[in-house]
């Protein structure tokens, strides 16, 4: 990133925040302040970067959707005894999106403000028009406990910009598509291809997704990402005719015929390298006809290979799909934070890039929009294959079904009815293991409900969640599903 000096026509971004001793109040223009899910306010359509704007403001929007009240920032009791830093200060910043400039991919605009006479201000000059990064972060005060805040906006030409900025992490359109701007910048591979109007564009891909889901930024950036990759770029490599199966060439790992076919780019949240011709890329909770490939790049040549299917490996003798370089040819695979898929797995996937020489797991990313996730408030480690998922109060004829997955393996493994132990037996639902085999599941944060056949995946009003592990007796989380849902499910200790 850099900080660039500009020369053009003045923009004006003023943003206010009056202190006093006790309470404070936040400045805004806005007479009907705009809800942060509505953000059509923040967006136009794209205008040429070499032209410049008018004039930008910054406004906080609370998560209640009004703007920060009078009387809403307080300085903080060790401000106000002189402690460390005797005055509270606001940093405003501006980060600038540049498409295409791989070299400088933003540009930063920073002031630190100290609070004189009540009073913070910040005036940027000569800002072009291009996707901006709005925040704001507060030091020795607070507007509502909260210190940070950012939104993002296309700037526009001759129009009274407004940069609206919410919480962080509030789960807000705003703080959701600023989150998603914030990732791109440091993934190379997404950046490389992204084009002016960024901000208008997330807001269209991600207004179907629940953003109350826990995993809300992660689903976002991935939808986000793909469409950035599918729209400007089409990876093609050469491949036989043949419906089923490559025919591989020993010294590329590509088939030598004349069909097309075309990659679709999955982004990673790391950089992987140091890897060779043994990498796999394990696919999970798929069903076992699905069938894809990724390409890879042998650093060292250049050339382009496939890992492809292993039958060996794969379904039906495992449940996964396990993807393999074939050939006896080494390589040294070049480092990669995408994955270059000929067919992208279904919703709900779970997608591991595996070491077979080291036993472990790279990287993992689920493919979003499948099934109800339940999240714990806690990361479980360490559970195996005796884990059981009990539910009460929950109908005799609910069929539900829960899915982990194999540390060792990458397996997906369903958590089913165990007849012996739920209804009517007992007045309970328990979920266990499908088979049995010894097990020990991925740490997991959330209990995935498979929706498929049944909508709300058991998770009906006043059902009683447990996650128990029978060989110490201990119920490790549990859960009451509320008559009137409220936001996101939470799971306590």
């Amino acid at each position: 990133m850099c900080v660039k000096k500009l020369v053009a026509f003045s923009v004006l971004i003023v943003g206010f925040i009056i202190l006093t001793l006790v309470p404070g109040c936040l400045w805004n223009s806005s007479d009907s302040p705009p809800n942060p899910d509505d953000y059509s306010r923040l967006t136009s359509s794209p205008t040429s970067v070499s032209e410049k704007t008018s004039s930008v403001q910054f406004q906080i929007i609370l998560s209640n959707s009004q703007p920060a009240p009078t009387k809403s920032l307080r300085i903080s009791p060790e401000t106000r005894a002189g402690v460390g830093t005797s005055w509270a200060t606001a940093t405003f910043q501006i980060t600038l999106l540049n498409p295409g400039d791989a070299a400088s991919p933003t540009t930063i605009l920073l002031q630190v403000v100290p609070v004189i006479d009540g009073t913070a201000s910040a005036t940027f000059y000569n800002v072009p028009i291009h996707t901006a990064i709005g925040s704001i972060h507060i030091d020795g005060g607070n507007i509502a406990g909260h210190v940070d805040f950012h939104g993002a906006a296309d700037l526009s030409l001759n129009l009274p910009n407004t940069l609206l900025v919410v919480p962080t992490n509030g789960h807000s359109t705003i703080d959701v598509i600023a989150t998603i701007l914030e990732r791109i910048i440091i993934t190379p591979s997404v950046f490389e291809k992204i084009q002016p109007g960024l901000a208008s564009q997330a807001m269209s891909l991600i207004s179907g997704l629940d953003l109350n889901s826990p995993t809300i930024a992660t689903d976002a950036f991935m939808v986000v990402s793909q469409s950035i990759c599918n729209t400007t770029a089409t990876n093609t490599i050469t491949n036989t005719a043949t419906a089923t199966a490559f025919s591989t060439n020993t010294s590329t790992g590509i088939g030598t015929g004349t069909s097309v076919s075309e990659f679709t780019p999955v982004p990673l949240e790391t950089r992987l390298d140091g890897l060779n011709q043994n990498v796999q890329v394990i696919v999970s909770n798929v069903p076992s006809n699905f069938v894809t490939s990724v390409q890879m790049t042998d650093g060292s040549t250049e050339e382009q290979f496939l890992l492809s299917k292993s039958s060996a490996m794969s379904f039906p003798n495992f449940q996964r799909l396990v993807l393999a370089a074939k050939g006896m040819t080494l390589r040294n695979v070049a480092s990669f934070d995408t994955l270059l898929f000929s067919t992208v797995p279904p919703a709900g996937a779970e997608v591991f890039v595996f070491n077979p020489e080291t036993a472990n797991i790279l990287a993992s990313l689920t493919i979003p929009g499948w099934g109800a996730s339940v999240p714990l408030g806690l990361t479980l480690n360490e559970t195996n294959q005796d884990l059981q998922v009990i539910m009460t109060n929950v109908p005799q004829t609910s069929s539900p079904t829960v899915v982990m997955f194999d540390k060792q393996t990458c397996e997906s493994v369903r958590l089913v009815k165990n007849a012996a132990l739920s209804y009517p037996n007992y007045q309970q639902l328990v979920l266990t293991s499908a088979d049995s085999a010894a097990r020990c599941y991925t740490a997991f944060s959330s209990l995935m409900f498979d929706t498929s056949s049944d909508s709300t995946g058991g998770l009906v009003e006043k059902v009683h969640i447990e996650v128990y592990d029978p060989d110490t007796k201990t119920v490790l989380a549990s859960f009451d599903v509320p008559s009137k849902p409220r936001g996101q499910l939470m799971l306590t200790r």
